[in-house]
């Protein structure tokens, strides 16, 4: 992850009232000492990381693209009947990008349904009526990347 990332989790957890409970002071003295981490890290990295056992760096940003990479990472190392092969998620902004306002409280990072639902919400709350909503259309979900690329 990115310092810039980190920096601007840490401002939502101190902003959020869902997240606030998040918030440490070790939180703080990590950002403050972000570059000496940093440092020590690579140098564990190129210490220790050999090829039969090596360390892997996957872009935490986006938190699901990167749980999703870890995955496939382990799965294109192991070795299976009917293995596809999967292109990992690169900057994929559809999954976890939306931001809603709700009564105040800020929503960070939803995804496609969660904002759907929220955004549904907040039309009943400013008085468009059950009937209205569920007459709108709703736009179609995001493709999912993986399973758009099978090879």
């Amino acid at each position: 992850m990115t310092r810039e990332k980190q920096v601007i989790r840490f401002r939502q957890r101190l902003e959020s009232p869902l997240k606030y409970w998040k918030y440490s002071p070790n939180d703080e003295m990590m950002l403050k000492k972000w570059e000496v981490f940093t440092r020590f890290k690579e140098q564990m990295f190129e210490q220790t990381s050999t090829e039969k056992s090596p360390w892997v760096v996957i872009n935490s940003n986006l938190k699901m693209a990167g749980r999703l990479n870890a995955m496939l990472y382990v799965l294109q190392k192991v070795q299976y009947d009917g293995k596809k092969t999967v292109v990992p998620l690169a900057k994929n902004r559809m999954l976890y990008d939306r931001d809603v306002d709700l009564l105040g409280v800020r929503f960070y990072d939803l995804n496609f349904k969660q904002s759907r639902i929220l955004t549904l919400v907040k039309k009943y709350l400013s008085g468009t009526t059950l009937e209205e909503i569920e007459k709108a259309v709703e736009p179609p979900e995001p493709e999912d990347p993986v399973a758009a690329n099978p090879s």
